[in-house]
């Protein structure tokens, strides 16, 4: 089971995408086996930041689907803000990894 029994992640994903359909690709930041069902509904355009040496990095790591959003792990909250800082400004090309 990917989700826990109280909250699908992935259905608030969904939830999110379809109310309105203007809004910009999804940053999804996590770290545990309960990050995966979202990631899984994220697209090209998004963007999953997974706690490096965690569950959810190790699942993408080794995932035997494609993976659509784009992945950049971070290992402490210094990087993972530098990340942030640069996907939300107006060239995010390029990220630490």
């Amino acid at each position: 089971m990917l989700c826990s029994p109280n909250l699908c992640k992935g259905t608030v994903i969904d939830e999110i995408r379809h109310s309105d359909k203007k809004k910009p690709g999804i940053i999804y930041i996590g770290d545990g086996r309960d990050d995966l069902c979202p990631t899984l509904k994220l697209t090209e355009q998004d963007y999953v930041l997974p706690k490096e040496k965690k569950t959810l990095h190790h699942m993408l790591t080794l995932a035997k689907v494609p993976i659509k959003p784009k992945i950049r792990a971070w290992k402490d909250g210094e990087q993972l803000e530098n990340n942030l800082i640069r996907l939300l400004s107006p060239q995010p090309e390029v990220l630490e990894s």
